[in-house]
């Protein structure tokens, strides 16, 4: 907003006040879009942390498993372990992986070593 008096040029009395204001609505308005879809990108980024570090979380368990087995292949629990230890990570890291980002391009998955 800006106001500014208009003068008599000959006696430089005040005359009239003048008012000069701009509609910013819309301004504010794509302002708390960009806001909430920057708090949005947040969460996503958080979320495909996390789905990450739970990813690697069970990628571990599945090769120590996978270790056990080998360094042990007589013993009859480490066997009984391992299909059941294997197919939990499997299914555990699956859902994760929609959630995992390559390069912070959305909707790309990253490589999964299993």
């Amino acid at each position: 907003m800006h106001a500014f008096a208009i003068r008599n040029p000959e006696t430089n009395e005040i005359v009239a006040f003048a008012n000069i204001s701009r509609d910013i609505s819309e301004r504010k308005a794509m302002e708390r879009e960009m806001i909430k879809a920057q708090k949005l990108e947040s969460i996503g980024i958080l979320a495909g942390g996390i789905a990450h570090d739970f990813n690697n979380l069970l990628s571990a368990i599945a090769g120590i498993l996978l270790i056990e087995v080998q360094v042990s292949p007589g013993r009859k629990s480490a066997r009984s372990c391992r299909r059941p230890g294997k197919r939990s990570s499997r299914e555990g890291s699956d859902p994760a992986a929609p959630y995992l980002l390559q390069g912070g391009e959305p909707g790309q998955e990253a490589d999964r070593h299993r």
